[in-house]
């Protein structure tokens, strides 16, 4: 348990006094990286809701419940029910303790605010939610107080301190958000076709057209809203595509954006079969949260390794001052330089 988690937890301790008998109320959680969170409001409800962000939280979850002989009281988003936020907790019909780590993005937020307050308003519905002080800021208090009467800041202890929302206001039902494509929640890229993507579906595009007929599926491994599966949809609708993302919003958003391809909630593609694919895209994240972890994508390269058959292409993109040539260079074969802007670089390689 981190100090974080500390810090919420008696934060929602300190708002809603514990009873020696469980409440009669319904705990969620959203962000919660150790499963702390999830513990904790087992200690003080009888059913808890789990809207997991990532599969890995997910899979915490399910362990953590079991562990905890707890199974059974524990629904978790993607594996028990709905993706959607707003769909999972949409038939909740007891008082709401939400507790959750403070998202990166403001569109997030928003997402678990709308999913919590609507069709409750005046309802007895409680959020915490933490997060490192230099990260705050008053645009998220300005969020809350577009779904929930009353929301406050709690004192700062260390670098930590917490928002506190309660009784939700008339609010409409969470809409995901419409412009070049659909996104939902907090979504990399949200409305947009990221720069990278766009560059890395030009020159895989062009280089899968030169190929002929595709033995094995299409995989992008790491799809986000579904921009790049979507161009190669568009240019090559005969073949087998396969879109896969961890975050349960990327998922979702793929969903709206590209229905024709098969969409898999997964860690780096764990569930695929080796050795099948013909070609996988990748355009990794370098971002852990707020911190910027250039090794992230070495999960990725040895999944795409695994994944594709033999002679099978790798296309990837980055940022150029990342350097990955090398990197690639250790695990594939041919490495090449397809295409480059000022910002990114798209390379070749295969098994």
């Amino acid at each position: 348990m981190t100090r974080l988690d500390e810090l919420i937890i008696a934060q929602l301790t300190a708002a809603i006094p514990a009873r020696e008998d469980k409440v009669t109320a319904t705990g969620v959680v959203f962000t919660d990286p150790h499963g702390a969170l999830l513990q904790h409001l087992l200690q003080r409800c009888d059913q808890v809701i789990v809207g997991a962000r990532t599969y890995q939280q997910a899979e915490t979850a399910a362990a953590t419940a079991t562990a905890l002989e707890s199974r059974h009281r524990v629904t978790i988003a993607g594996f028990d029910a709905s993706l959607r936020l707003d769909q999972l907790l949409s038939h909740a019909d007891t008082p709401l303790i939400a507790a959750t780590h403070l998202p990166k993005s403001l569109a997030e937020l928003n997402y678990y605010a709308q999913a919590l307050a609507a069709r409750r308003a005046g309802a007895p519905v409680t959020l915490v939610a933490g997060g490192n002080n230099k990260h705050m800021t008053r645009n998220q208090n300005t969020i809350l107080t577009q779904a929930f009467a009353r929301v406050r800041a709690s004192r700062g202890q260390g670098k930590f301190r917490c928002l506190q929302a309660e009784t939700p206001q008339e609010i409409a039902d969470y809409q995901p958000v419409r412009g070049e494509l659909w996104a939902v929640g907090g979504v990399f890229s949200g409305t947009n076709a990221d720069h990278g993507g766009n560059l890395l579906a030009t020159h895989a595009v062009r280089d899968l057209l030169s190929v002929g007929e595709l033995p094995g599926p299409i995989i992008d491994l790491g799809c986000g809203n579904g921009s790049v599966a979507r161009a190669i949809n568009a240019a090559l609708p005969d073949a087998r595509i396969i879109a896969t993302d961890t975050a349960a919003d990327a998922i979702e958003s793929a969903r709206l954006n590209v229905p024709q391809v098969e969409l898999v909630w997964d860690h780096s593609a764990q569930s695929l079969p080796d050795a099948e694919a013909s070609a996988v895209l990748l355009n990794p994240p370098f971002h852990a949260g707020t911190t910027v972890d250039p090794t992230m994508v070495q999960g990725l390269l040895a999944a795409a390794h695994r994944l594709l058959r033999p002679s099978g292409v790798l296309y990837l993109v980055h940022n150029s001052h990342l350097r990955y040539r090398a990197l690639l260079a250790e695990s594939f074969r041919d490495v090449t330089q397809l295409g480059r802007d000022r910002r990114f670089t798209v390379l070749r390689a295969q098994v």
